[in-house]
């Protein structure tokens, strides 16, 4: 009597479930569940054909919006089966909190877990799901589960906000705004977020509290790491053999001199200062052939002429007494360090300029050459104008990934331009 009772209690509370995943609509032919329960078995479905229609549900949902379709993250998937094959040792918000961890360039994340008795019912779940349609998320991972012999079937759907990887060529393409980076000095990432990208900027890592690269602007507005602008380019020119090395240094310092006419960015007639928001940076060959540039376009070609002539040069950037931001040169022979100052339209060179003499007034922030950028150690440090003091430098390596393209100006050099070069060269 006893056995009686208790399956007929089982029975209804069996059929009450039944009646209320009905009404929910998760089980839209009750039949085919009590056959299922009749035979004792289901057939199976194949994981991928579950995670497949669950996705495809959720990017329906979201193209229904108007909104972009999310993108199966692999390594996402992955660790989700990893992690919910140790269940019930963790829980979704600990899977999710583990993944953010491991992966800090998903900013946001969340979850949703499907059972039911049909694919109908998991497609609805997935239609009514907030997360699922939310216009910031990016990217998603889906796993199938199934369970009681197949009779239910499901999945853990997981959606993220993942931040593109920094680069130029993003900066560039303007359809972004913030990105996620990692600081060269000490491996940490984190999310930036770049408002106006035609201008000189840098990266600050939040956690060392160091720049690690710097961006400008060229001509034509478009971003590169600012040691980009170093291309080895060196002028048409001929030097006498009798020359030293000090005396080619001085040389090529006054050739720029004559070569290159200050003049200020023609975007803004008030610009004063080589960190202007309106400021463009031009190559080496650009600024030889228009023969103009301000302070930042006369230091590259500098530096660019002499390291081509095997010196060892760095462009500085920082400021210089009431000028305000500025940028100059500073080179390496023999053990003394020099600063030349590129904007000087016609330079001594019957004396040396020693970094430490001339240097008083010149505050460097940062220096870059070919493939690496330079920050002070410490910027509240009192100046003492030691340009390779590795206790007052921090050196992040940043290589140019190519060769940058030269601008449409410079494409061709003027044979006037050739012959003044030569001219100045061959009579100093």
């Amino acid at each position: 009597m006893l056995r009686k009772l208790l399956t007929l209690l089982i029975l209804v509370c069996l059929a009450g479930g039944i009646l209320e995943a009905r009404q929910h609509g998760y089980l839209e032919n009750t039949s085919e569940l009590f056959l299922k329960l009749w035979q004792g078995k289901s057939s199976a479905i194949s994981e991928d054909r579950v995670e497949n229609e669950a996705l495809e549900q959720v990017n329906a949902v979201r193209r229904s919006a108007g909104l972009s379709p999310l993108i199966l993250d692999t390594p996402f998937h992955d660790f989700l089966v990893h992690e919910l094959g140790l269940a019930p040792k963790k829980t979704l918000d600990e899977i999710l909190s583990a993944w953010q961890k491991a992966n800090p360039c998903f900013i946001r994340v969340a979850a949703l877990s499907i059972r039911s008795f049909t694919p109908a019912g998991v497609q609805k779940e997935i239609s009514n799901w907030t997360e699922g349609s939310d216009k910031d998320y990016t990217h998603v991972a889906v796993v199938a589960q199934s369970g009681m012999g197949n009779i239910w079937q499901g999945c853990v759907m997981i959606v993220g906000e993942r931040l593109p990887y920094f680069s130029p060529e993003l900066l560039n393409a303007g359809t972004v705004t913030s990105y996620y980076s990692v600081c060269r000095l000490c491996g940490n990432g984190h999310p930036c977020s770049v408002q106006n990208h035609n201008q000189t900027f840098s990266l600050e890592c939040p956690h060392c509290h160091r720049i690690y690269t710097i961006l400008a602007a060229d001509s034509q507005k478009q971003m590169h790491y600012v040691n980009e602008y170093l291309t080895e380019y060196a002028p048409p020119a001929h030097f006498p053999k009798a020359l030293s090395r000090l005396q080619e240094m001085l040389l090529i310092w006054r050739a720029v001199g004559k070569i290159c006419k200050y003049t200020l960015d023609p975007a803004d007639p008030n610009n004063t200062t080589s960190n202007d928001p309106t400021d463009a940076w031009q190559f080496a060959l650009e600024t030889q052939v228009l023969g103009t540039g301000d302070c930042e376009d006369s230091a590259i070609l500098l530096a660019d002429w002499l390291h081509s002539r095997g010196f060892e040069a760095r462009v500085a950037i920082g400021r210089f007494a009431e000028r305000g931001g500025h940028a100059w040169v500073v080179t390496r022979l023999d053990g003394k360090e020099y600063l030349l100052e590129s904007t000087a339209p016609n330079p001594r060179i019957d004396s040396e300029p020693f970094a430490i003499d001339v240097g008083s007034r010149y505050i460097p922030d940062a220096m870059f050459d070919y493939d690496s950028i330079y920050v002070r150690t410490d910027p509240h440090d009192i100046w003492d104008g030691k340009y390779w003091d590795e206790t007052k430098w921090v050196r992040s390596q940043q290589r140019p990934r190519r060769a940058p393209p030269k601008s449409p100006v410079a494409l061709e050099l003027s044979t006037i331009l050739q012959a003044k070069i030569a001219s100045i060269t061959a009579h100093h």
